[in-house]
């Protein structure tokens, strides 16, 4: 370690942090994390002058040489235009990593808590709406997880045709699902909306209106067909992308799970049905219990002409 680089390091980074203190949307995003994960010492946009004082250089390098002096634990994955011979010339340089065996056992923890809070500076308007839900993986199988990928294209075209287009309530609306399968099941929904901060509480509204909707009766036949097109037109544009079969060949290692399906998954696709969107909505959309952070102005005048 080199303590003059430290200092250096550290004083550029208080400077950065002066720059941004009064940003109004860096604001909202520290009053998001400090809603959907209080407490969570991971989840720092901008440290405190205590954190950053605690600092350790010397710990610092303890950590990165625990986790990257010994490779015997490490995975690796290759895509792409690489020939056998190529292969050859990557394993015996890999072959050359220390490799002790001393490589510790790294396991995954998950810290997702959750709160609510409202957070507001100047007059511009941010709004994320969000809940998730605890699930058994396996009930994520790979059709379940198609469908739930064709609700979140379905719930985005909703979004902007109801909040921009039809109310013209905001600039920037956007709404999907998610899910994670490893280390446990988990089903999560949001909206990230910019908009006119006096109509924030109205959005938030809508939003649980749209969800509402789609636990009654799924979504119509267009936005249904849309969001399939998306998703197929997007599947033949990634099927050409290595980064996209890096990301496939991981996760079927990671998740000891073969990815067989995808020479489907068109079909899969499109066998999707208005139904079985809204049994998904019903079963992973919790409306008791969500979180709404908005970002308001201190003074509800500024910005407002004369």
């Amino acid at each position: 370690t080199d303590p003059n680089v430290f200092a250096r390091t550290t004083e550029q980074l208080r400077s950065q942090i002066k720059l941004v203190a009064d940003n109004p949307q860096v604001a909202f995003a520290q009053a998001y994390l400090r809603t959907a994960y209080p407490g969570d010492r991971r989840r720092v946009l901008i440290p405190t002058e205590a954190q950053i004082a605690s600092l350790d250089p010397d710990r610092a390098l303890q950590i990165f040489r625990e986790r990257f002096h010994d490779a015997s634990g490490q995975t690796f994955f290759f895509t792409g235009n690489i020939s056998d011979a190529d292969i050859d010339l990557i394993a015996r340089y890999l072959n050359h990593l220390p490799a002790d065996g001393s490589q510790r056992a790294e396991r995954y923890i998950d810290h997702i808590v959750h709160g609510e809070a409202v957070k507001g500076i100047e007059r511009q308007g941010m709004l994320i709406v969000q809940g998730e839900m605890d699930v058994d993986a396996t009930k994520l199988d790979p059709q379940t997880r198609v469908a739930l990928d064709v609700l979140s294209n379905a719930l985005e075209i909703t979004t902007l045709e109801i909040i921009r287009e039809q109310n013209g309530d905001a600039y920037s609306p956007s709404a999907g699902f998610d899910y994670e399968i490893s280390p446990e099941g988990q089903v999560s929904w949001q909206f990230y909306i910019g908009c006119d901060p006096e109509k924030a509480k109205k959005i938030e509204g809508d939003c649980l209106d749209i969800l509402r909707q789609y636990q009654k009766r799924g979504c119509d036949e267009k936005t249904l067909a849309k969001a399939k097109e998306q998703m197929i037109v997007n599947y033949g544009t990634n099927r050409q992308n290595n980064g996209y079969w890096n990301g496939q060949i991981a996760s079927a290692y990671s998740f000891d799970e073969d990815r067989d399906y995808l020479a489907r998954y068109e079909e899969m696709v499109r066998s999707v049905t208005a139904k079985q969107l809204r049994d998904l909505a019903k079963r992973y959309i919790d409306l008791k219990n969500y979180a709404a952070v908005s970002l308001r102005p201190e003074n509800p005048d500024a910005g407002q002409a004369d």
